[in-house]
Parts: structure tokens; C-alpha cells; sequence
């Protein structure tokens, strides 16, 4: 919660303590202390890191905060890709690599778009990412009022020859 820290005051500090274990006897380990003004601070500069990233890669900082529960991708990654889509150019080269995608979703949970925005270094592999065996399928994403509505996700799709 943006507002948590935000009232951080000189002075204030936030103690983390080690859960105990069961059965444990003894110290579980030593409290971490936090002083909170320097804590806001970096969490505000996250946000602000995140915001710009965001913005970069096109996505409206108002989508976010309309957003109470992301969408998730159903089954794994891998269910979604064969061999098949492996890049032939990629594959006799013996090449792999990790690409990011943005997927977009609509308020179904269907995607209906795909870009690369973290490249694997190779253009083949970077365009198969979006174009996986059968179309992605996500549980929506659910806004504050409890309605499906349209977002975005990113995902890793990895490539690799054994």
C-alpha cells in the first residue's frame, strides 16, 4: 500500500522480526530494523521507476489502479507452445534465449495482442514468443467493483535446445 509509509516520520523505524519455528529452541535469528523515512523513500522511488517503465512500454498508469485482482495466465507457459514454433533459424543455429512479452487481454480473458518488450538478442525467437501453438487464455483481471476488465500481462517465454 502506496499509503502505508507514506507518513514516516525521522526516527520512525519498522522492526521485522523471524517467525519461530516449531520446535525450535533458541534465537531463530536477529530482528531486521528498518528506519521508515529511508523505507518510503526507496518504496516511493519504486513506484516512480515502475511508472516510468510502464509508460515506456506504452501502458496507461490508469489501467493499474483500476485493476483489484491481475490476471493470470491458466496452465503453464509451456502449455501454450511445440516444438513446432521453435524458430528453424534458431534451432540449426543451436540458439536459445529469454524473451519478455506483453500480452494483451481482453475482459474475457483472451489475448488480443502480443509485442516483445525484453528481447532474447535474436529476432526469430523474439517474434515466436508471440506466437505461441494455441492462444494464450488468462483468468481476467477483476476490477474494484468485482467486474472482468481488460489489462495486460507480461510473461517470459524461454527457448532452449538440448
Amino acid at each position: 500500500d502506496d499509503t502505508l509509509f507514506a507518513g514516516a516520520k525521522e526516527g520512525d523505524t519498522l522492526m521485522l522480526a523471524p517467525a519461530e519455528r516449531p520446535g525450535a529452541t533458541g534465537a531463530t535469528g536477529a530482528p531486521i530494523v528498518i528506519t521508515l523515512p529511508t523505507f518510503a523513500a526507496a518504496w516511493r522511488a519504486t513506484d516512480a521507476c515502475v511508472a516510468k517503465v510502464a509508460a515506456f512500454w506504452g501502458l496507461d498508469p490508469a489501467e493499474d489502479a483500476r485493476i483489484a485482482t491481475p490476471p493470470s495466465l491458466i496452465g503453464g507457459i509451456a502449455d501454450y507452445y511445440s516444438v513446432q514454433d521453435y524458430p528453424r533459424t534458431a534451432l540449426r543455429a543451436g540458439a536459445g534465449g529469454t524473451t519478455g512479452i506483453l500480452v494483451t487481454i481482453d475482459a474475457a480473458g483472451a489475448a488480443t495482442g502480443c509485442r516483445p518488450i525484453l528481447s532474447s538478442g535474436r529476432a526469430d525467437i523474439d517474434t515466436a514468443s508471440c506466437r505461441p501453438a494455441r492462444p494464450l487464455r488468462f483468468a481476467p483481471a477483476v476490477g474494484h467493483d468485482g467486474a472482468p476488465v481488460a489489462s495486460h500481462a507480461l510473461l517470459t517465454v524461454a527457448w532452449h535446445t538440448s
